[in-house]
């Protein structure tokens, strides 16, 4: 009885002390504390913020921003996005590379800015954004006709596209003074030589100037400059100090080149003879048109190793355009390429082909030389190489899992797991052996 009359004596004091409690806490006072609680939202003015030299914008201040900026490239982007979140990095380094080449109070220069599209669903709208990241080029305070950016989403490829699109895609060279030395300067140019500047083959050649802001371009209609390099009607002509240091196409209303033409005439021949894999020639390995690649394997501190380079190189003359010869030096960081290929480094000298049309690996079994070496290539070509008697065990690499596991290569020719026709691949590969590559190429690969 007595544990009873406690219990129900204990429930009136917290009951008592409960309402005290509400007491003192007012209503007025509970509203108080909550709206203390929540983040404070800022005012949206026209005033421009930045965030790490990147300009931060919304729809009270996005007119504004166009209209002080000569040059504004915007990236709408969504918070939770990991392809923006991705290259938020490179965008501030590259935002901060052209602040710093502005100078104070100039409106000429190069700005960046973003738009957080998830909140800012009006500017989404008006600008079609439909995935993230979106970045477009803003250009004169013109509102209504901005450019889809197409550069490469690296800070040297941001830079480069900007700089391209605001400025003359192709120099014009009238002396040749000024050819030779344009020439001089550069380790490839493309120059264009036309008789008149308003033709349709000049169009297509600033076209593609406009977007291969890699190259270094220049045009001329000079008799003088035709006559110092001995052309004779219109054409392109890509000079470059290395290999056979010049290469021409000839364009005309006759001999039509188109903009795809034209891009892989130059992409092809601006590429040396012989490449080296590493990460500076990554871009210009994956972007290449060639979809058959040759590697050959070689120990550089080993001189009959680097001797079969000379034979490598003479193959590869021949076989310009149609196969691209990469060089491997297997005591660089390419531990995860050579067991991708079934190798380690004392397997050196060794060739492989990868073929990524029909997806096949081809190992070349026997002595390296030149013509075993032209035998090869041109039988993986015509889809010639026989099969001989016997089998080399080789490990590849399963795209589903990325595990390795064992495979057989029966002579020359292997249908492992996929190679695939796409550089992802190679990219993984390099990418395993710590080295950085540009996300742009990552991301439409991946597609």
């Amino acid at each position: 009885m007595r544990f009873c009359v406690v219990l129900v004596a204990v429930v009136l004091v917290l009951h008592v002390s409960r309402t005290e409690t509400a007491e003192e806490t007012s209503p007025e006072q509970t509203d108080a504390a909550e709206q203390e609680t929540e983040p404070e939202k800022k005012e949206k003015t026209t005033e421009i913020e930045e965030e790490k030299d990147v300009m931060v914008l919304h729809i009270n201040n996005f007119q504004r921003a166009l209209s002080e900026n000569k040059f504004l490239l915007v990236e709408f982007y969504a918070p939770w996005c990991g392809h923006c979140r991705q290259l938020e990095p490179v965008y501030v380094e590259a935002a901060g590379v052209l602040k710093g080449e502005r100078k104070e109070g100039e409106s000429e220069g190069y700005r960046l800015a973003k738009v957080d599209a998830a909140e800012e669903k009006e500017l989404a709208e008006e600008y079609d954004v439909g995935s993230f990241p979106t970045i477009k080029l803003f250009t004169d305070g013109d509102r209504n006709n901005p450019i889809d950016f197409t550069g490469k989403r690296t800070v040297q490829g941001i830079v480069q596209w900007l700089k391209r699109r605001s400025g003359p895609s192709a120099v014009v060279l009238e002396t040749t003074d000024a050819a030779s030395e344009h020439i001089s300067l550069h380790n490839v140019t493309v120059l264009g030589f036309f008789t008149s500047l308003e033709s349709e083959e000049v169009k297509v050649f600033y076209s593609v100037a406009m977007e291969m802001v890699d190259m270094v371009f220049g045009v001329t209609t000079s008799p003088e400059v035709f006559q110092k390099y001995e052309v004779k009607n219109n054409r392109v002509v890509l000079f470059k100090k290395f290999d056979e240091g010049r290469v021409d196409l000839s364009v005309s209303e006759e001999e039509k080149v188109g903009k795809e033409e034209l891009t892989v005439f130059i992409r092809t021949n601006s590429l040396e003879l012989v490449i080296e894999f590493n990460e500076q020639n990554a871009d210009k390995i994956f972007g290449s048109k060639v979809h058959t690649h040759t590697l050959l394997f070689i120990n550089s501190t080993v001189q009959e190793q680097k001797s079969l380079l000379t034979e490598y190189s003479t193959v590869a003359r021949d076989f310009r355009g149609k196969v691209l010869f990469i060089i491997i030096d297997v005591t660089g960081p390419v531990s995860h390429v050579l067991k991708y290929f079934g190798l380690s480094e004392g397997d050196a000298p060794a060739v492989r082909i990868i073929n990524t049309d029909t997806t096949k690996k081809f190992a070349l079994i026997g002595q390296i030389t030149a013509a075993t070496l032209q035998t090869f290539c041109q039988g993986v070509l015509d889809g010639t190489v026989k099969m001989p008697h016997g089998a080399v065990t080789v490990r590849s690499w399963l795209q589903s899992g990325r595990s390795w596991q064992r495979s057989t290569l029966t002579g020359m020719t292997s249908s492992l797991p996929r190679w695939t026709p796409r550089p992802m691949r190679w990219r993984e590969c390099l990418c395993l052996a710590s080295l950085h590559y540009d996300t742009t190429l990552l991301e439409k690969t991946a597609r």
